[in-house]
């Protein structure tokens, strides 16, 4: 007699096992593909992603020994020409309309 309740309680132990290896794996499953997840997920790759590129054009111009200043002056003349052309093509323009 006491055959059939041992298989009985090792039956009934299998089969919480079970349920909670079920629970566990539905839960994983839902944290996994749930829209808000999948946001969350994206988001701190965005983030991550930015930080890197960020750090990545900050090491361009600045290094262990401070500022770089040749870049950071070529940046700047390169800029300013860009503004002095766009200043230029816009008066040219003005003059050759005005004629």
């Amino acid at each position: 007699m006491a055959q059939p309740e041992t298989n009985i309680d090792r039956i009934r132990e299998r089969i919480a096992a079970s349920r909670d290896d079920l629970t566990y794996g539905i839960e994983t499953l839902i944290s996994t593909v749930h829209p808000t997840a999948l946001k969350n997920r994206a988001i701190d790759e965005g983030k991550e992603f930015t930080s890197e590129k960020a750090d990545e054009a900050k090491s361009a111009f600045i290094d262990e020994n401070g500022p770089r200043w040749d870049r950071i002056g070529t940046v700047a003349l390169a800029a300013a020409g860009v503004i002095v052309l766009a200043i230029s093509v816009r008066g040219l323009g003005r003059v050759i309309r005005g004629k």
